[in-house]
This record gives C-alpha cells, structure tokens and sequence, in this order.
C-alpha cells in the first residue's frame, strides 16, 4: 500500500470518474501549488483558494497526498474518488490515516463532504462507511490520526476509498500514513 506516498506520487491508487488533476502529492511543509488563471471563466490571475501558500506538515516520511477544489476558478466539484485495492490480513486489523480539511463552508451529505470508505474490491459494493464529514464537524480541521476497526472484512480483498464532493465551496483536504495496525 502507498499510504505515504513515499513514492513522490500516486502510484497503487486509482482516480474516479476523473483523473489525478485534482489531487497532488507535496512535500511536507511546501506551500499548495498557485493556481492558474481562468481567464474564460472571468477568473483572474489571483489564487482564490483559501489555503492558498499554506505549508502543509507530512506525518509519514516527507510526502502527503493533497486534494484541492478551487471551486471560484474551477466550480463544483462532483463526488471525486480515490482509491486502492488491499488485502486485510486474516487476523483482526485496524485501518489508520491521517487527515486534515478545510472548507470554504459547511458540509452537506452529498454537497460538500469527505468519506472514507471500504469497498469490496471485485464488485465495489459499500461494505462500511469509516469516516463521514456528515453532522456538526468544523469547516477545519487540524492534522488528526484516525483509526477505525476492519476485522469484520479480515482476509477480504478490499478498496480504501476515499471520496470527496465540493459543491457549495472549495475545500482542500489532506490524507498521509494510511496503514493497517
């Protein structure tokens, strides 16, 4: 599993419906990316994100995996995967991450949220939803660790998904040491 991204890039996981464009991999503490001008949408040549040179820290080695919907320049982000297949060890395991966010608003099921999901890895099917954005969560968050119990799924080949939908407001989110305890 690349759950550091070590690797400097995205190797192992998979992108839906859209490609990686939406999601980078950064250095820890490098600023995000400027954002290029849209001039066909009215957009200037000034980054409108919110986190716009904001250094992020890695807690795994010195890479992290970054998404980022600049929704002034860009519009509304439609729910974006991204994903790898794993196997889960046959005794009871724990899935852990890393993560931080930050929205230009609230969240909303299915407007503005953030899911980390496992799937069955042939069909896709939902089999559990670890972590939701849905209720009463700030608009930020700072780095946090977050472990969630899988032994129900134990020796099941299964999809680590994560899903992101910005629709209401940029939102930028961070994920780093994805591993299985």
């Amino acid at each position: 599993m690349n759950g550091s991204f070590e690797t400097g890039d995205m190797v192992g996981w998979t992108f839906a419906p859209f490609g990686p464009e939406t999601w980078t991999v950064l250095s820890s503490g490098q600023p995000l990316p400027p954002v290029a001008p849209d001039y066909s949408q009215g957009g200037g040549d000034e980054p409108t994100d919110p986190l716009f040179g904001f250094g992020l820290p890695a807690t795994e080695g010195g890479q992290l995996a970054y998404f980022s919907s600049n929704y002034a320049m860009s519009g509304p982000v439609p729910a974006v995967r991204m994903y790898q297949d794993v196997v889960l060890p046959p005794t009871p395991v724990a899935l852990g991450w890393d993560m931080a966010w930050q929205s230009g608003g609230g969240f909303a099921p299915g407007q503005q949220s953030i899911r980390v999901l496992l799937r069955d890895a042939s069909t896709d099917a939902l089999l559990a939803v670890l972590w939701d954005s849905a209720g009463e969560f700030p608009i930020h968050a700072p780095l946090s660790s977050l472990v969630f119990p899988v032994a129900a799924f134990a020796g099941l080949e299964v999809r680590v998904d994560l899903e992101v939908i910005a629709t209401l407001a940029p939102l930028d989110v961070q994920f780093d040491n994805f591993r299985l305890l």
